[in-house]
């Protein structure tokens, strides 16, 4: 790896930092040329990176003339084959890099995420629709099997609006009657009664679940709380609608369905 320093600028001056990273890039290329590539979607140029260009062509393996002919650099308008060329150049031990815009990135976010493999699981599809305006989507994670119902039923009749739905397909505890799960869902959040202690007045703990999992931890941990402390003031609370959380007042009411249009 050569000295970074060695491309360094004086202070007091403007200068783009891809510009001077391409020199970088270009060195990079020269003392590496069977184990460094770069991979863009047709935004080589464009992010003046095209210094590499100085030292190594573009390597097209479907044009007769650049093939095979040791270019560093893989560009084609497809951020989804950029992406997997250098999934595989990587995991032969090799380095890559990979210039887009950050706007358009969210194309290969799923494959980058699956390919990191820290977490299988990982969240990121529900954090995509918390980051849009609370006028536009709504996050529902209804705690039992009649509040999935009721969710189910206002988000087909809901109009101009992303719902993302989040349930369990293993039997879990039903907690609430179909009548109050429609006051739970309408309302979005609410305290559990049932699951608590001490009445209306200030509470000493208070638990907050939101989806089945953790609803049915904190249920079993109030109950297990209060057979240690019977005189323990606890609240139980399930949220079940994400978007109350940071939208001030009440969330918009859910459709009245006799005053919704039917189409066949």
């Amino acid at each position: 790896m050569p000295a970074w320093q060695e491309f360094g600028m004086t202070k007091d001056r403007a200068a783009s930092s891809m510009k001077i990273a391409g020199g970088l890039l270009k060195q990079i290329a020269i003392q590496n040329p069977k184990t460094f590539r770069m991979f863009s979607s047709d935004e080589f140029e464009n992010n003046k990176l095209n210094a590499i260009l100085d030292a190594s062509g573009r390597n097209f393996q479907f044009d007769q003339f650049s093939r095979a002919q040791r270019g560093r650099v893989i560009e084609i308008l497809s951020k989804h084959c950029c992406q997997g060329f250098m999934q595989g150049y990587t995991l032969t031990g090799r380095k890559a890099l990979f210039p887009s815009y950050e706007s358009f990135l969210g194309i290969i976010h799923t494959t980058m995420a699956q390919y990191s493999k820290f977490n299988k699981l990982k969240p990121s599809f529900i954090g995509a629709v918390l980051r849009l305006k609370v006028e536009a989507a709504r996050v529902h994670l209804p705690p039992d099997g009649n509040c999935f119902l009721s969710t189910v039923s206002h988000c087909l009749q809901s109009k101009n609006k992303v719902n993302f739905m989040i349930g369990s397909k293993q039997p879990t505890a039903v907690y609430l009657t179909p009548g109050e799960a429609a006051t739970h869902c309408q309302k979005g959040a609410s305290i559990w009664k049932f699951a608590s202690s001490g009445g209306d007045g200030e509470a000493d703990v208070v638990f907050v679940g939101v989806g089945v999992e953790i609803t049915f931890e904190i249920v079993k941990a109030a109950e297990l709380l209060l057979q240690m402390a019977p005189d323990l003031r606890v609240r139980v609370v399930n949220v079940t609608d994400l978007y109350v959380l940071r939208a001030r007042g009440t969330p918009p009411p859910r459709p009245d369905p006799r005053r919704l249009c039917r189409h066949v």
